[in-house]
């Protein structure tokens, strides 16, 4: 969430916001299990989509809103897996 209130705040245009969102979802997702990671992809996805994107919260399922989601939820499965592997916990 605060990566979007700041994405928002610095008026970023949306290719940055999405990096700043994918960031805060690897970060989100590494030391957590795959299931939670992947829960903070869909939130990083519904952030964007429902607040950078559109307004009022707002979710939509164009093609490219389902490539964003996607691409949300396999950055912080990743952050999940590399904390995982790096700490034997596979």
């Amino acid at each position: 969430m605060l990566a979007a209130l700041s994405a928002a705040a610095l008026h970023l245009p949306p290719a940055a916001a999405v990096v700043l969102l994918g960031l805060a979802a690897f970060a989100g997702g590494y030391s957590t299990s795959v299931w939670w990671a992947l829960l903070v992809g869909l939130s990083a996805w519904a952030y964007f989509t429902g607040f950078l994107e559109n307004s009022l919260g707002q979710l939509t399922l164009a093609p490219q809103d389902l490539d964003r989601l996607v691409v949300m939820a396999l950055v912080a499965v990743t952050g999940s897996l590399l904390w995982r592997r790096r700490t034997g916990r596979e």
